[in-house]
C-alpha cells in the first residue's frame, strides 16, 4: 500500500505583491466566466472558452505566470543552498 506524498513545491508560497492587479483581475474573470463555463451555461463551448482564455492573456496572466514561474525556481534552488 502506497501512502500519500507531498509534491516538490507542497511548501512553496507564492507572494504576488509584484502582480496583485493581475491576480485581482484573473480572480474576477474565474468568478464570472469560468465558473459559468464549468457548470456549462454556454451556447457555445468553444467560443466561450476563447474569449476567456483572451480575457485572462489581458488581465495578465503570462507575467503572474512568468513571477510565479521565476519564485518557484529560485525557491528550489535556495533548498540546495
Amino acid at each position: 500500500m502506497k501512502t500519500a506524498q507531498a509534491g516538490e513545491f507542497a511548501a512553496f508560497t507564492f507572494n504576488n505583491e509584484t502582480v496583485k492587479n493581475q491576480v485581482a483581475a484573473m480572480n474576477d474573470i474565474y468568478n464570472t466566466n469560468i465558473k459559468l463555463l464549468y457548470l456549462g451555461f454556454t451556447d457555445d463551448p468553444q467560443k466561450d472558452i476563447k474569449a476567456t482564455q483572451e480575457k485572462l492573456k489581458a488581465a495578465g496572466a503570462d507575467d503572474v505566470y512568468s513571477e510565479m514561474t521565476r519564485q518557484a525556481k529560485e525557491w528550489k534552488a535556495s533548498l540546495k543552498k
